[in-house]
């Protein structure tokens, strides 16, 4: 995270995760873990064991500039992008999985991969996350653009918008088009009105959803008044 400082786990460290795992040994997993997740810049990293329930978890906290240790216990293992490594599988991609979870500290979009000893055995998982608001802010520098981010069906689950004002009707959910690439919305919110265009959301090629790019249609318009080809989301 921004302001986070860098660092390294120590190549014996990295190699007893496995052994950390196994024996829950939660002290030396923090000592192996705070550093990934700081080179990863991960909001969220959790450990599992193998059968799928939180051995600890570090969250990032901006405030304090540091990261919380939790124990909860929770059992992540009803998962998909868990269960399929506590199942052994593994795709044309890898043995790596993405998702959305719903947490206490709201929706994530996590990466597992499977931990294994040195026999090839599963020892357990780790999952790096972001949270979906964060997401959603890293891509409105990238887009120009605010974001709002959709489940399949349709249904909110972040934006840049604010709702100051709340959310025009219909906001919450927009049904998905028979056409994933020809989806667009017009609305009007905070006294703009905005013109948005769907794409769907993907990553490690799963379908997380869509994921909407929103522009004040004063600015579509100029766009269009000055380029040949009009301006496209």
């Amino acid at each position: 995270r921004a302001g986070a400082p860098a660092g390294a786990a120590p190549d014996d460290l990295l190699g007893r995760r496995s052994e950390a795992l196994q024996a829950g040994e939660v002290d030396l997993l923090v000592r192996i873990l705070q550093p990934l997740a700081l080179n990863e810049q991960a909001e969220s990293i959790v450990a599992l064991n193998a059968a799928g329930r939180e051995v600890v978890s570090l969250t990032w906290d901006e405030e304090a500039k540091q990261y919380l240790m939790m124990t909860g216990g929770a059992s992540f293992a009803h998962e998909p992008l868990v269960s399929r490594i506590l199942v052994g599988g593994a795709d044309t991609v890898g043995d790596k999985y993405v998702g959305i979870v719903e947490t206490s500290l709201g929706r994530i979009l996590y990466t597992s991969s499977p931990v294994r000893t040195e026999q090839g055995a599963l020892a357990g998982v780790l999952l790096l996350g972001t949270r979906l608001d964060t997401l959603a802010h890293d891509l409105k520098t990238q887009a120009n653009g605010d974001i709002v981010l959709r489940d399949n069906d349709g249904y909110l689950l972040a934006t840049t918008l604010t709702d100051q004002a709340g959310y025009p009707p219909g906001f919450e959910r927009v049904a998905p088009a028979a056409n994933d690439y020809a989806a667009t919305f017009k609305f009007r919110h905070n006294e703009r009105q905005y013109e948005m265009g769907y794409d769907p959301w993907t990553a490690r090629q799963e379908r997380l959803g869509y994921l909407g790019v929103a522009l004040p249609s004063s600015f579509v318009v100029s766009a269009e008044a000055t380029s040949r080809t009009g301006f496209s989301l």
